[in-house]
């Protein structure tokens, strides 16, 4: 077995009839039916007996070795999909080349960005960006991934401009833009705007090198993960993102998982003076956080729980909070 998801396998091609047969007793359908079916490829092709070549979780390509190079027949989209302007079967291409070539190296990407699009299609998206004030429901926007860290606060910048048209896009990493995270307006005078979006060539030679972040190990079977651990938190790992499009393109980690949060330390870490704009009165804040202190929360409609979640991201944009290293287990 080279790889398996949810509801798919990929297995030698002597094994196919052995598992077919193995699942049949399951199949609740009247008609014949296999219970895996053979995959097959955009041409209607089934892929039977291809190369597998797999980087990580959900990242991963179908291929044969061709005279001419390579023929690419499946290739996933994941943490690939939001970036634009990208061809993404040569991008695989160029990986494989990578892979059995280790002097090769591509120039396609030299003097290109990553840069991604976003439409704001929630409350909670729109609420993020409260700062920035011409933004509306629906409105798209062109978000580059983070390559420089605001000396002033210490967080990654996400550079943000109004979509621009297909002949003009080319001019985005060169033109003045908003922090996604903050609001804060840039160049700031340290440094020219382009510097803050990453290089394409980079982005490519991240994903090459993409670890595989829900098992440990390096070789041989990898033993899988369950939680990440922190103060504030704790990470199930596995459950995949409600919303994808914004995880992968505002440069939240594309490893999806639940987040259960120590909501006494959410709490304890809102300014009383800042309550209300989370809609939580001065004294309701100072009531939960005597509470908080004295551990003994009570219970609290969930309602204002998600006040008090969504607060964090907001608010920490505005003043610095204390970030702590997660802990693997």
């Amino acid at each position: 077995m080279a790889y398996c998801d949810t509801d798919s396998v990929m297995i030698s091609p002597r094994h196919v009839r052995l598992v077919q047969d193995f699942f049949s007793k399951m199949n609740p359908y009247d008609a014949k039916t296999e219970m895996f079916k053979i995959e097959k490829d955009e041409d209607g092709t089934p892929l039977h007996d291809v190369w597998f070549y797999g980087i990580s979780s959900k990242r991963y390509v179908l291929y044969d070795i061709m005279d001419d190079g390579f023929q690419i027949h499946k290739h996933s989209l994941h943490g690939l999909g939001h970036l634009i302007d990208i061809d993404q079967k040569q991008w695989w291409k160029n990986i494989l080349r990578s892979h059995y070539n280790a002097d090769y190296t591509t120039t396609e990407y030299d003097g290109r960005y990553s840069i991604s699009k976003l439409v704001i299609t929630t409350p909670q998206m729109l609420d993020r960006l409260y700062h920035t004030k011409k933004i509306r429901p629906f409105n798209t926007v062109l978000i580059g991934t983070a390559n420089r860290v605001d000396s002033d606060t210490g967080r990654h910048v996400l550079p943000m401009v109004p979509f621009l048209d297909e002949n003009r896009q080319n001019q985005t990493p060169f033109m003045p833009f908003v922090d996604y995270n903050s609001g804060k307006k840039y160049p700031d005078g340290s440094m020219e705007p382009h510097f803050y979006w990453k290089p394409l060539s980079e982005t490519f030679a991240d994903y090459y090198n993409h670890p595989e972040s829900k098992s440990s190990g390096d070789t041989g079977i990898l033993k899988r993960l369950k939680i990440r651990i922190s103060k504030s938190s704790i990470n199930h790992i596995g459950k995949e993102s409600n919303n994808l499009d914004e995880a992968n393109t505002a440069g939240m980690s594309s490893d999806a998982y639940t987040r259960y949060f120590n909501i006494t330390e959410k709490i304890l870490s809102i300014r009383p003076k800042d309550s209300w704009k989370i809609g939580i009165s001065r004294s309701s804040m100072i009531s939960l956080q005597k509470k908080a202190r004295q551990n003994a929360i009570p219970k609290i409609r969930n309602s204002i729980i998600q006040k008090i979640l969504q607060s964090h991201s907001r608010l920490s944009s505005q003043y610095q909070i204390t970030h702590r290293e997660e802990v693997i287990i």
